[in-house]
């Protein structure tokens, strides 16, 4: 997978059918500089997760998900985290469009950061680098030690994210929607979602790359 060339509003416009990117805002990625590029996917709403053991997230059932979502996991109930929706124009999927893979990251607001940090990391509880909780994870994301140096621990396989973007009515306008997709699909390697101390919120490993059909194994 080669990484784009393109300057960061051609990108965004490839990347969404075509529609042009409305503005370009200074975020805050962990681990990643001020100055470096990354292109929205979307504004992040719900991150759907098979919870490992202790990690208490609301459940939902799977049969409950849109259809649009590749495939669906062997299993009845996913839990959810879930962007408060006051807060919505606050939270961004993005990605890295210098990356060979096109690595995801999730931009949190400070109040995002503030509830991950109390409801979902556990003080004194273990932890990990997120490159070695890539390597055990598996998948193309694991293989280069090139995430942010920071101790993290993990939440669960991560089988679904949901954004709001553009996307096209019948009557060939857009509007905004909700787009759900399924990671590691077409039987690939889902990522761990994982937390760190403040509160941020990191995709580790898995098999994804975002292109001009979206996010795709």
């Amino acid at each position: 997978m080669a990484k784009y060339s393109e300057n960061g509003a051609e990108v965004y416009r490839k990347v969404h059918w075509g529609y042009k990117a409305n503005r370009s805002v200074p975020v805050a990625v962990p681990g990643l500089s001020k100055d470096h590029p990354v292109i929205e996917m979307g504004l992040l709403t719900e991150l759907h997760i098979d919870p490992l053991p202790g990690v208490k997230v609301p459940r939902v059932r799977v049969s409950g998900m849109t259809d649009e979502a590749a495939e669906k996991p062997d299993m009845e109930h996913l839990g959810e985290i879930a962007i408060s929706p006051d807060d919505y124009n606050n939270n961004h999927l993005v990605f890295d469009p210098r990356h060979p893979h096109h690595r995801l990251y999730l931009v949190l607001s400070p109040s995002s950061r503030r509830d991950a940090r109390e409801h979902l990391w556990k003080p004194g509880a273990p932890t990990c680098t997120l490159f070695d909780l890539a390597g055990d994870v598996g998948g193309h994301h694991a293989s280069k030690n090139d995430y942010p140096d920071v101790l993290v621990q993990p939440l669960g396989l991560l089988y679904y994210v949901t954004y709001y973007t553009l996307k096209e009515e019948e009557n060939g306008e857009p509007s905004p929607a909700k787009y759900i997709h399924r990671m590691g699909e077409e039987h690939g390697v889902e990522p761990v979602l994982a937390v760190d101390k403040d509160g941020n919120l990191y995709i580790a490993g898995g098999t994804y790359t975002c292109e001009v059909a979206g996010i795709t194994r």
